[in-house]
Formats: structure tokens, C-alpha cells, sequence
């Protein structure tokens, strides 16, 4: 295959993707997918900002990417526009969904629906990595605002990030976060 450019952002859906024990990411599918936008397969894997890896091509610039896995589904965010998150959940009945959304999600968030929990969910696992916090940042601090389709999300009221949902499959849900100001174009690719 080519090499892919970035002229909108990419998120990898990978159906059937198996993990065991002892597989790194790195070692695997994620990596041959990374290779796609580096020739040569010139790049190597560094950490930023604590523990959030980076792609870092040997002949050009850094290329920002989030990953991760529910059930058999491996999903890849990719931009070389600045740092985004992605968060990917099957969605089904939760026997506590309720509680944890009465715990951490404000009531303006929308109607306690299934939907609305895993929206709620997955926008905020996105904006953690994204921002790369790591999960120690508590998650009823993360403020949401809806409007139409969109969803904003911050720290408070700053509201500085954007969510992008998507179902590439039936019963999952993939939520991608990246600042307001990255309004690009996000192009799912399936492998």
C-alpha cells in the first residue's frame, strides 16, 4: 500500500482483533498501520507528556495517535495536527450504569438512556487521552456541553474540546476528541 497522507485525520477501525497476554500493540497490527504514513518504515515510538506515545518519523514531522480496544475491536486514531483521544466500548446493558451516571454525569447531559451513558462514557475516556492526563483525573471534574450533534468537553466550563461519535459496527460506539480548534475532517478506514 501507498504511503497515506494526513490531510484529515484517520481513525482505524480493526474488526476480530485478538489480544493475548503477551502482545504489545507495537509488535502488531498498529504498527504496520503507523508504517502507512512514514516510507520506509522510518519512524520510532516515543513517549510525551509522561506516558502518551507519539509517532515520531526519522525525515518529518511528529504524528499524534490514540488507541483502544473493546471486545474484538481495535480502533487507531490518527492526526498530525495536534494530540486527540479516542475511546471505544461495546455497547450493552450495565448494571450500574444508572449509579455511575448520577455519580460523575450532570443531569443537563441528557436523558438517562443507554446512548446517553455510553456518550457520556466514552467522550470522557477521549478527553483523557487527549489531554493525557491519565486516569487519575477524576472524572466527574470533565464538564460536557451538547449541542445538536456535537459534544464540547472540558475541565470546569473551558469547554476546549470537541467529540466525534461514530458506530462503526453494530453495538460499538467510538467517541474521538480533539480540541475546538481542530475542526478537520476525521476519515474512518477499516482493516
Amino acid at each position: 500500500m501507498p504511503q497515506l497522507e494526513l490531510t484529515s485525520d484517520h481513525v482505524w477501525v480493526v474488526n476480530n482483533f485478538k489480544k493475548d497476554k503477551n502482545y504489545s500493540y507495537y509488535d502488531g497490527v498498529v504498527t504496520e498501520i503507523l508504517s502507512l504514513y512514514s516510507p520506509g518504515k522510518n519512524f520510532r515510538i516515543r513517549r510525551r507528556h509522561g506516558e502518551k506515545p507519539v509517532m515520531a518519523p526519522l525525515d518529518g514531522e511528529e504524528i499524534f495517535f490514540s488507541l483502544s480496544h473493546a471486545e474484538d475491536v481495535l480502533v487507531l486514531a490518527i492526526s498530525k495536527d495536534g494530540e486527540l483521544g479516542v475511546d471505544a466500548e461495546y455497547v450493552k446493558d450495565r448494571r450500574y450504569a444508572s449509579r455511575i451516571a448520577q455519580r460523575y454525569f450532570r443531569a443537563e447531559e441528557g436523558p438517562s438512556t443507554l446512548e446517553c451513558f455510553y456518550r457520556s462514557w466514552t467522550a470522557r475516556e477521549a478527553f483523557i487521552k487527549a489531554i493525557g492526563s491519565g486516569l487519575g483525573k477524576s472524572i466527574s471534574a470533565i464538564q460536557t456541553k451538547n449541542r445538536d450533534e456535537e459534544m464540547f468537553i472540558g475541565l470546569k466550563d473551558d469547554f476546549s474540546h470537541r467529540v466525534s461519535f461514530y458506530h462503526p459496527l453494530a453495538n460499538f460506539l467510538v467517541a474521538v476528541c480533539r480540541k475546538k480548534e481542530s475542526m478537520k475532517k476525521i476519515v474512518l478506514r477499516t482493516m
